[in-house]
């Protein structure tokens, strides 16, 4: 397979959005909660047609930021700007309620349109993240197809034991390349996460991401590192087949297997159901490059660095 055709250009009539990191306003080691929701919000809301969102790459170079939202936004070419809040209460026991502030400001004129607090047991805050992105999705006016709605909507699983694993996981993985202990902790919690619920897909993917990592940074390349991913990415589609990021994580076991033909068959699947995900429109461009195909390489490189301004230019 030698193409599938030039990725399109970013439409200019869809809104740009920016999910900045979500603040954790207690004890250090709850911070997981609110990464775990800028994480999700993040990638619920890439996988929308008609809404483009800035990456998670970019976005979190801003945690810590004294910047106001308009400065960042302006400075990521976003229209608007998601951020918020997180704080656990409870007694000396543990926490029974996590508090989430979403705000969400449209930069031209810095104003927030909208903001909300969110009270939930640990328990039902499953569901704060589909929550906020409805919201969002709303007052943005996007319009959504079934499946969007769906996938907006979805639960990752009822085990609340197994979601905080999870997020905890996800918060020690490295985003790219890192140190080879933070792959293994991480590795180790999302065994814990797919032990408690075998049905969590997303726990399936990351663990898989977690073994791509340590193959492709050389900590432990050994093929057998990668069919360990394969088998917990097959795991994550027997649970999840309509589950787009099994789809990804498909084409990024393939590029990592250096098998590009495979790779962008994966990739050009999602690129149907993702044209604004500059992850997808990254590796798009890498893999045409590496076909010889300069000129839809740079158009796909050119899209995600609209997206991902701040990571895929440098």
């Amino acid at each position: 397979m030698r193409s599938t055709g030039s990725a399109a250009r970013l439409a200019s009539d869809i809104p740009r959005l920016a999910v900045l990191a979500f603040t954790n306003l207690g004890a250090p080691e709850d911070s997981f909660f609110a990464d775990g929701i800028t994480e999700e919000l993040n990638s619920r809301l890439s996988g929308l047609r008609k809404l483009a969102v800035i990456s998670r790459s970019s976005a979190s170079m801003y945690r810590g930021s004294d910047k106001s939202a308009r400065q960042i936004g302006e400075e990521l070419g976003a229209d608007y700007v998601l951020n918020g809040t997180v704080q656990w209460s409870g007694s000396g026991e543990g926490p029974v309620a996590i508090r989430v502030s979403p705000a969400l400001i449209r930069v031209a004129d810095d104003t927030q349109i909208w903001s909300g607090q969110i009270k939930r047991s640990f328990e039902q805050a499953l569901s704060v993240q589909s929550e906020i992105a409805s919201r969002v999705v709303a007052e943005l006016d996007v319009a959504l197809t079934g499946s969007e709605e769906a996938y907006i909507g979805a639960r990752p699983t009822a085990n609340a034991l197994a979601y905080q694993t999870y997020l905890k996981g996800i918060q020690t993985l490295p985003d790219g390349h890192g140190p080879e202990e933070d792959y293994r902790q991480a590795r180790t919690l999302l065994l814990q996460a797919v032990n408690l619920d075998p049905g969590f897909a997303l726990a399936w993917l990351a663990l898989a991401e977690t073994d791509m990592g340590l193959y492709w940074f050389g900590y432990d390349a050994l093929p057998s590192r990668l069919d360990q991913a394969l088998a917990s990415i097959e795991r994550a589609g027997e649970v999840a087949p309509d589950l787009a990021e099994v789809v990804m994580a498909r084409g990024d076991y393939y590029y990592r297997l250096r098998d590009f033909d495979r790779a962008l068959a994966e990739y050009a699947r999602i690129f149907e159901h993702r044209p604004n995900d500059s992850r997808v429109l990254g590796r798009l461009g890498y893999i045409w490059r590496r076909q010889g195909l300069f000129e839809q390489a740079l158009e796909s490189l050119e899209n995600a660095v609209a997206l991902d301004p701040l990571e895929q230019a440098t």
